[in-house]
C-alpha cells in the first residue's frame, strides 16, 4: 500500500502523482493508496487515494499494509 507524505492541509492530484506511477507500472497489485497530510479529516484525493490525517496512519497487525486508525 504506497503512502506519500505531504505537509500540507489540502494535497491534490499532484500530491499523488508517485501513487498513479505505481499503478502504471505495477498494475492491479497496486489497489489504492493514501497521502498523509496534516488535514483535519480524511477525504478522496483521486479515486483509489485518499488524504488522512498523518497521526491516523499505521501499519496492519500482519505488517505488510497501512490501515486508518477510526477517529477517537
Amino acid at each position: 500500500m504506497p503512502v506519500e507524505c505531504k505537509w500540507k492541509e489540502r494535497p491534490d492530484a499532484g500530491d499523488a502523482a508517485g501513487i498513479g506511477r505505481l499503478r502504471a507500472l505495477y498494475g492491479s497489485a497496486v489497489t489504492g493508496g493514501f497521502v498523509a497530510c496534516t488535514a483535519a479529516s480524511a477525504f478522496q484525493v483521486t479515486p483509489g487515494v485518499t488524504a488522512v490525517p498523518g497521526w491516523r496512519l499505521r501499519p496492519s497487525p500482519s505488517g505488510d499494509v497501512a490501515q486508518v486508525m477510526a477517529p477517537s
